[in-house]
């Protein structure tokens, strides 16, 4: 086995706080969920079996990308190790992968199949969201359809399960997950109140057509 270097650590610790993050914004709950970075031709992944917010350096493992095998860490590697390395090897440009359970998200997606867009930041951060049915958790099967959806997206809700996102930060990854989650979340209380209200195409259109207009300089918007 490989001994972890000073870039690794840093790596491990950088998905430790974002694990925290994600654990505080109520996107899994116990053992559930799992993040990986990729580190040249390796994947670093949380071990298999361990919630999110007791995760130390000993609880990630080093997978070689092309081959699958484990290069350093004596746990066992993720069950969705086979999602994540199919995420790098298909997509180059992949440097985190963040798998979560998100309640809201998996509910609506799973009885819907989509996610309302009921704020405005939702189809800025995330212009595509494909929603698949149930598939497998830990399959190759599960691999093949999560790839397939990410060829044109940098996220997808899995039916009946949760959701993934890829970036290239961590931080993109989360944020892909947050406002998907606060769109499904908003979804669900209107419901409550009375019929739900989702942009249109043409809001969208003109939203994404503003945004596209305004420049900034120094953080003030110009004409």
């Amino acid at each position: 086995m490989t001994t972890v270097n000073d870039e690794i650590r840093a790596l491990c610790q950088e998905m430790q706080c974002m694990a925290r993050r994600v654990v505080a914004s109520d996107l899994v709950l116990g053992p559930g969920g799992n993040i990986s970075a990729r580190w040249n031709d390796w994947m670093i992944i949380t071990a298999s079996g361990y919630s999110f917010e007791t995760l130390t350096e000993e609880h990630f493992t080093g997978i070689d990308i092309v081959s699958g095998r484990q290069v350093f860490g004596h746990l066992k590697p993720s069950s969705e190790t086979p999602t994540h390395l199919a995420c790098y090897r298909n997509r180059p440009d992949i440097r985190f992968v963040l798998h979560t359970h998100p309640p809201y998200t998996t509910a609506v997606g799973t009885t819907l199949g989509e996610i309302p867009p009921m704020v405005a930041e939702f189809p800025v951060i995330v212009p595509r969201l494909p929603v698949l049915g149930y598939v497998t958790p830990t399959t190759t099967e599960m691999a093949n359809a999560v790839v397939e959806c990410l060829r044109d997206a940098d996220c997808v809700v899995l039916g009946n399960h949760g959701m993934v996102a890829v970036g290239e930060t961590l931080e993109d990854a989360y944020n892909r997950t947050l406002v998907t989650e606060e769109s499904a979340r908003i979804y669900v209380y209107s419901r409550i109140v009375g019929e739900p209200k989702p942009m249109t195409p043409e809001q969208i259109e003109r939203l994404n057509a503003a945004l596209s207009a305004r420049e900034e300089v120094g953080g003030v918007a110009t004409r």
